[in-house]
């Protein structure tokens, strides 16, 4: 009695263990192994898929295990070795037609399809297995898995244009796997689409829900267990924040840093690196920031150069915008160079595709020979490859030569901009030379103006001198002295003589003299005291000054102190001095 239920306990306990793949929610063998496929951590993934899944005795396992691999494959770009896994894993689906295993294996067709980019199989392969992991229980973490690939590859190549459904169903499932890789990664995609309807529509509406989602997706990473996973969350996080703040440069610029360090610190991240300056340069060329915007921009696109890990199509985004950085700076030049390496990268990638769609057509065959399609749809091998050969060769004519009408064009446009600059250069030029030509005619007119104003206070100053001569003479006359006419003629050619002296100085004084004069002084001054300043200037004293006036010492020295304060002088400082040293 206790012999069988012993027996019939062992049954049920292999007949769990056998069944415990059903439940990928609870399969820590299983998260554990995505964990370090996810954080790049290819060595430590490989000796779990090795150890927990391909050396197992349990047949289930091993096809498990080769699904795994072939995600590892895809992701070191190694497609022969992973067209090599999935022919294995195939054999084996045949020996056990089981319907969930069906749908793990189909998820590694999904994989390397994703990897060479075959849109069709891609979309066939991974809608199959989802929709045969939702028939079962408690295999969220798959489907979380599975539709983060799906909506990566839609969102990559534009195959829906309404993908807020899937992002959504993406999040549903990783909820509901409790599994914080899934969560936060789910969490940073929904924030992208939120992102980028923000900027299409400027709703603000989807700035907080994207920061709602950010949220989320940073508190679930702080949970992640494994270093490389969890910094790579951390890194998808802090550039989705720095894309969200950027209107607040600050915050932006901080969260961009954040990321840079992470991805510094972490050789396994280093892909991010580029993305990151990128990110930076971009944000710097919507500011108007050029130079700024040039200088990461070449730090994002020398990186991706130097990088394997680099995906093709962020190096094209990389290098157009780049190309588009220099239409904005007007360096035609670069913007060829540029766009002609875009355009080169883009052919050299479609030819190894059609290469890697070669080689796998065998992979395709028998993979749908073993699904049960009907054999007349395989019986002419050489027919279907010839189609895909005509089919790739028309698809890479038809790129060509939307890349050389696209060259053309930007080639019509910059000479048209070329013209244009030319004829603002030239026009620019006459405008200067006729700004200058009016510049030296106003000179000119107000050195003539100055030149009659220093002739007009030289020609009153002889004019006074006769006056006072005149007054002086009649004044001996009415009190009748007596009157020595030759005498007072010889003084007064005499004094005449050094007032016409004094004329010619006075013309010669610099004509910016009384401009700067006028300018400096806080208050309006006479033409008697522009006629006293002049004097000081020649160097001339009270004395001479009074003489020449015909005038008392003292009036002089009043005179010239009520000049001192129309200039604003302080009361230390000497007015001769001031005005023989003025600078004009």
């Amino acid at each position: 009695m206790m012999q069988s239920f012993y027996f019939l306990l062992l049954i049920f306990i292999v007949g769990v263990t056998n069944k415990c793949y059903a439940q990928s929610d609870t399969d820590w063998e299983q998260q554990e192994t995505y964990a370090y496929l996810f954080g790049r951590d290819f060595e430590k993934a490989k000796d779990n898929i090795d150890t927990k899944f391909l050396n197992s005795s349990d047949h289930s396992k091993k096809i498990i295990g080769m699904v795994y691999l072939i995600d590892y494959y895809t992701k070191l770009k190694k497609y022969p070795e992973a067209k090599q896994t999935l022919e294995k894993a195939s054999q084996l689906l045949s020996e056990d037609k089981e319907e969930l295993l069906t749908a793990y294996v189909n998820y590694g067709y999904a994989s390397y399809y994703a990897g060479l980019n075959d849109k069709y199989l891609f979309r066939k392969y991974v809608n199959s297995s989802i929709n045969i992991f939702e028939k079962h229980k408690n295999n969220n973490f798959l489907l979380a898995v599975i539709s983060y690939l799906k909506v990566n590859f839609y969102v990559q190549h534009n195959i829906k244009r309404d993908v807020r459904k899937y992002y959504l169903e993406l999040t549903r499932y990783a909820q509901l796997s409790k599994n914080p890789i899934a969560i936060s990664s789910s969490y940073t995609n929904l924030s992208s689409y939120y992102i980028k309807q923000l900027a299409k529509t400027n709703n603000e509406g989807y700035r907080k829900m994207a920061g709602n989602a950010l949220q989320v997706s940073y508190q679930y990473a702080e949970k992640i267990k494994f270093q490389a996973a969890r910094e790579r969350c951390l890194v998808k996080y802090y550039l989705q924040y720095g894309e969200l703040y950027k209107n607040q440069k600050a915050e932006s610029q901080k969260a961009y840093a954040k990321a840079l360090q992470i991805a510094a610190n972490e050789p396994k991240l280093s892909y991010f690196t580029p993305l990151i300056y990128n990110n930076i340069g971009t944000y710097y060329y919507t500011l108007g920031e050029y130079k700024t915007a040039e200088n990461y921009l070449l730090k994002a696109y020398n990186l991706s150069k130097k990088n394997d890990d680099t995906n093709v199509l962020n190096l094209v985004m990389i290098i157009d915008n780049i190309s588009n950085l220099y239409g904005s700076m007007k360096d035609y030049d670069k913007v060829i160079k540029y766009t002609k390496e875009s355009q080169h990268i883009t052919n050299k990638y479609y030819e190894s595709l059609f290469n890697n769609y070669n080689s796998t057509y065998e992979v395709i065959y028998q993979s749908e020979k073993k699904e049960g399609f009907q054999l007349r749809q395989l019986k002419n091998k050489s027919i279907i490859l010839f189609i895909i050969i005509t089919v790739s060769l028309i698809g890479m004519a038809l790129l060509l030569y939307y890349y050389r009408n696209r060259l053309k064009l930007k080639l019509r446009k910059m000479n048209i901009i070329r013209r244009e600059k030319v004829e603002i250069e030239q026009s620019f030029i006459r405008e200067k030379e006729e700004k200058n030509k009016v510049r030296e005619e106003l000179q000119l007119t107000k050195t003539k103006k100055e030149k009659l104003y220093r002739q007009i206070l030289a020609t009153s100053l002889q004019l006074e001198q006769k006056n006072n001569f005149i007054k002086n003479l009649s004044a001996k006359v009415s009190n009748q002295e007596d009157i020595n006419i030759e005498k007072e003629l010889k003084e007064d050619k005499i004094i005449s003589g050094d007032i016409k002296n004094i004329k010619i100085l006075f013309e010669e004084i610099h004509p910016g003299f009384y401009k700067k004069l006028i300018e400096i002084s806080s208050k309006k001054l006479t033409d008697l005291d522009l006629k006293y300043a002049g004097y000081i200037y020649l160097h001339m004293n009270n004395r001479e000054i009074s003489q020449i006036l015909k005038t008392d010492p003292n009036t002089v020295k009043i005179q010239k102190y009520r000049l001192k304060q129309k200039i604003g002088l302080p009361k230390d400082q000497d007015l001769n001095l001031f005005l023989q040293n003025l600078n004009f």
